[in-house]
């Protein structure tokens, strides 16, 4: 099973250079894909759409635009915009990517070729450089358990995968309900434990398969008051479904409190020394 699909957000004010590069690195892909599914929720500029002819359509890569307008209209989030974006994918296995990401040349055929050696895998995920300017000037790794078993430990408390690094399956992803139309900003956490929960083989790759652009919106993006909430309502969710314990939640809660409460500086601390890491890993 060689046949994929990419689906990409394609926000109406991405810089056009930094969609190139994303672009650029998907038609490079050692392993191509069949199709490339954009999702928008506002009309397209111009200016994207010559990048995409430019960087794929030339190059005979299909891609397709889905309308997502109306969700936007009636404040509908990113969950229910990747959702429409899953059901109309014509392939199986979808490798996810946003817009200002870079993947390595070999990333899909790495995931490829996980799924062609365990036919019981539905999603396998990788490590993510983030970068600021340049994918060659990487400044932290991020990385998740790479077992199942661990992958599920994991979960309990904090979101095992880097969402823009997945490749899974579309079938099932539609029978544990697909992406939360309502929940913001975990949208994809609640996805992954749902399949975990479900009891599905699941994997991340030791390799980097994504390079990251972090911005200096990150922080203010995890003090955001929608999405503390919503974190707190998944974790209501996971205890009510007997995924977590309540001393798990307990726990879980206290840091979710900590990333809406904690001073900026405090919180850059802590992401740089507790949640990212300086040092590469081998690639093989």
């Amino acid at each position: 099973m060689n046949d994929y699909s990419v689906l990409i957000p394609l926000g109406h004010r991405v810089p056009p250079n930094f969609l190139q590069g994303c672009l650029q690195s998907v038609a490079h892909q050692s392993a191509s894909p069949s199709e490339v599914v954009f999702v928008c929720d506002h009309p397209t500029p111009n200016a994207l759409k010559e990048v995409v002819a430019r960087c794929l359509e030339d190059r005979g890569i299909l891609c397709r635009y889905i309308d997502c307008t109306d969700i936007q209209r009636r404040g509908g989030r990113l969950g229910a915009i990747l959702a429409r974006g899953v059901e109309q994918c014509a392939c199986e296995l979808i490798a996810r990517m946003d817009a200002d990401d870079v993947a390595p040349a070999d990333r899909c055929e790495r995931q490829l070729r996980a799924f062609a050696e365990d036919a019981s895998l539905v999603l396998v995920g990788g490590a993510a450089a983030e970068f600021h300017d340049r994918p060659d000037c990487i400044m932290h790794y991020r990385r998740g358990p790479e077992s199942c078993e661990a992958i599920a430990r994991f979960a309990k408390f904090r979101n095992p995968f880097n969402h823009s690094s997945v490749m899974f399956k579309k079938s099932a992803v539609l029978a544990v309900g697909n992406y939360n139309p309502v929940l913001k900003g975990c949208e994809d956490y609640c996805l992954w434990y749902k399949i975990i929960a479900s009891g599905h083989r699941v994997r991340n790759l030791p390799q980097v398969l994504l390079y990251s652009r972090a911005d200096g919106d990150m922080f203010r993006r995890r003090q955001n008051p929608d999405n503390t909430a919503s974190a707190v309502k998944l974790k209501k969710m996971m205890l009510k479904d007997g995924f977590i314990t309540p001393v798990q939640y307990f726990i879980s809660l206290a840091g979710i409190l900590f990333l809406r409460y904690a001073p900026p500086a405090l919180l850059r601390m802590f992401y740089r020394t507790a949640l990212r890491s300086r040092r590469a890993k081998p690639r093989d």
